[in-house]
């Protein structure tokens, strides 16, 4: 639920009453950017220092919950986005020496820190961005959740240190720099999203996953406040049989998936069909299914890509009240609005089917959760098989590889079907092995476009070939030590960048762009810490990756379905950029833009494209950053409240007043 915002101010002398009018009139400026992330309600408070700023989606004690809340004596403040799972158990401890006042879970974050002080975060089991703010030492305590299901961004200005659940809040003071950060425009085109700490503004940082940042009036301090998991195998699962593998994720999935039901607002489920949703329905015990909706969605004349029919069917076996949507899919109008609630450039095509699903879905519930994580966990994308393939692939010299990549490249690769996939796999792996290291073959399969292509089209002096050695010392320096196996190294990568970074971004911003809240059942701190304990059989020992997931779907699916391949949510990214979206990237890319990219090529390769040599990739990657730079980076306040807005499907009420 929700989106904060706010200032602080550091320095020696406290705040003016000037400075505090000023903070307040930019963090009620911030609130509008991001107010459909919280239709509900809206709270504002200035304490000192700091002026903390929030928009509200009710969903736990809906007319008392209202943010930022203090305890009694008012001496502690707090707002935050997201959901507290183990708020009962803390509210029931902190009952005996507090006197609380509401249901919400946020009302336990000021006792916590009266309890324990910044250490106060440990104590949370849940998804979750907060502030809290001392205003007896003026101390503020910015935290982020374990495995960041929860954006939060910041930036400083001279004192004064901003922070938000988004980019497009910050750029509503006019004092926050718009540089591109060449590091961060480099991390996307390498990727396609951008990994780490970096945005593609200089001015802007995330706070890491399971971070916290202490802010007082003599400076800021980072810190890791979750440790990460070792990914290397617990000596006590090493020879456990797979079915016991499998009864202990099931266990701990369903304690999960019954823990995110926690809410005053209706709940639903994301049904793809595929493997990882469909075991979050099934934890479910059968009479709260019988009562669950369920919600998946296709295009017209989808065809490959439509998983309606596999959604169906496992809500059939499973007994949900299954909604399906069909779109005729505007692609022009819809990804402009998807570029803007994306909020930082992101290649992921799927964002447009996730947000268009969460939108219908918005029509029913107020809660949504997801399969997102599984993968991840548990081993599930066929590049995790990637070692295995470049050691088959070893006597075939990188030179000759790299050539058949590029051969491959001027194809038609319209994944229209199964064996057009295919196609690209090759390409893909041939691409890997002309890479020189491992990590820099694993980061291959992200990238948009092979480097050597990508610098045609290149005005800015940018080098993205460079990305992967300065990803794998980030990681190793994260880590204390990338692990020598190199499936361990990828799962790495995967959960610590492209799981918070990509995915993660994905689902946040799709659903609180419809108002919506996304949980996500596998990324529970338990789940996670069990799963990466496990060996390499309980991952890798079916063909298909997930082989401790396939073992518990076969016991609730039809096997046809728990074997079925991973398929994903696909998009047909090659016919848009041909077709309906081809006026639109004409149009972007006959203006001036950011200056990354030299536009006459990019118009070149359109032009290449439509004649059936495949450049949908880096047409794609290019298109969106362009969009986003038009729609979030280069729009001032007035245009960015205008974005803020909820969209039509979306529950508005009154904000209540803000207190001074």
């Amino acid at each position: 639920m929700c989106g904060i915002a706010g200032i602080y101010r550091l320095g020696g002398a406290p705040a003016t009453d000037s400075l505090r009018a000023e903070d307040r009139r930019v963090v009620e400026a911030m609130l509008r950017a991001i107010e459909y992330r919280g239709p509900d309600d809206s709270g504002l408070e200035s304490l000192g220092r700091a002026t903390l700023g929030v928009r509200r989606l009710s969903i736990l004690d809906v007319e008392g919950g209202h943010q930022p809340i203090s305890d009694v004596g008012e001496r502690v403040w707090a707002s935050q986005n997201g959901e507290l799972y183990n708020f009962p158990q803390l509210r029931e401890s902190l009952a005996r020496r507090h006197r609380l006042r509401t249901r919400t879970d946020t009302e336990v974050l000021p006792h916590l820190w009266l309890d324990h002080g910044p250490r106060a975060v440990e104590h949370l089991r849940g998804m979750f961005a907060c502030a809290i703010f001392d205003t007896l030492d003026q101390t503020l305590l910015l935290a982020r959740d374990a495995l960041g299901v929860k954006p939060l961004y910041w930036a400083r200005v001279g004192e004064k240190v901003l922070y938000a659940s988004e980019i497009k809040a910050l750029l509503c003071d006019p004092q926050v720099p718009r540089d591109l950060d060449p590091d961060g425009v480099e991390r996307y085109l390498a990727c396609g999203f951008v990994p780490g700490e970096a945005t593609v503004l200089r001015a802007v940082r995330k706070l890491r996953p399971g971070c916290r940042m202490v802010l007082t009036p003599s400076g800021i301090q980072i810190e890791r406040w979750w440790p990460l998991p070792d990914l290397a195998t617990d000596p006590k699962l090493a020879h456990a049989p797979l079915d016991a593998l499998a009864d202990e994720t099931g266990a701990r999935l369903a304690r999960s998936t019954r823990a995110m039901l926690l809410s005053d607002r209706p709940v639903g489920i994301l049904l793809s069909g595929g493997l990882d949703s469909s075991l979050v329905v099934a934890s479910l015990p059968e009479e709260i299914r019988r009562e669950t909706r369920t919600f998946s969605i296709g295009f017209e004349s989808g065809g490959h890509h439509d998983e309606r029919g596999f959604a169906r069917e496992v809500a059939r076996v499973l007994g949900t009240r299954h909604h399906e949507s069909v779109v005729a899919l505007d692609p022009a109008r819809t990804l402009a609005r998807v570029v803007t609630l994306l909020d930082e450039p992101c290649a992921d095509a799927a964002a447009v089917p996730a947000h268009l699903v969460a939108r219908a879905a918005s029509e029913h519930v107020t809660v949504l959760l997801s399969g997102t994580g599984g993968d991840e966990l548990f081993g599930g994308y066929r590049r995790h098989r990637l070692p295995q393939w470049l050691r088959h692939l070893a006597p075939v010299p990188r030179a000759l590889a790299r050539a058949g990549a590029r051969l491959l490249g001027d194809r038609d690769q319209h994944r229209g079907s199964a064996g057009a996939e295919r196609l690209v796999l090759v390409r893909k792996l041939l691409e890997a092995h002309g890479r020189e290291s491992f990590f820099g073959a694993y980061l291959s399969t992200f990238e948009p476009c092979a480097p050597e292509r990508l610098h045609e089209a290149l005005q800015a002096e940018l080098e993205p070939g460079a990305v992967a050695a300065r990803l794998e010392a980030e990681l190793s320096a994260e880590l204390g030590g990338l692990p020598q196996d190199q499936e361990a190294q990828a799962l790495c990568v995967d959960r610590l960048r492209y799981l918070p970074d990509d995915l993660l971004l994905k689902e946040d911003r799709m659903t609180m762009g419809a108002s919506v809240e996304g949980r996500v059942p596998f990324l529970d701190e338990d789940l996670v810490r069990f799963a990466s304990g496990l060996p390499r059989h309980a991952r890798f020992g079916d063909p298909g990756g997930k082989a401790v997931l396939r073992a518990l779907a076969r016991r609730v699916l039809p096997a046809h379905l728990a074997s079925r391949p991973k398929h994903g949510f696909s998009v047909p990214v090659e016919d848009w950029l041909r077709g309906p979206l081809a006026t639109l990237a004409g149009d972007v890319f006959a203006s001036p833009g950011s200056g990354v990219f030299r536009m006459p090529t990019l118009r070149r390769w359109q032009d290449e494209h439509r004649r059936r040599r495949d450049r949908s990739g880096p047409l794609w990657a290019a298109l969106c950053f362009e969009l986003w730079w038009r729609e979030v980076a280069g729009a001032d306040a007035a245009k960015l409240a205008l974005a803020g807005r909820p969209e039509a499907t979306a529950r508005t009420a009154p904000a209540v007043p803000v207190r001074r």
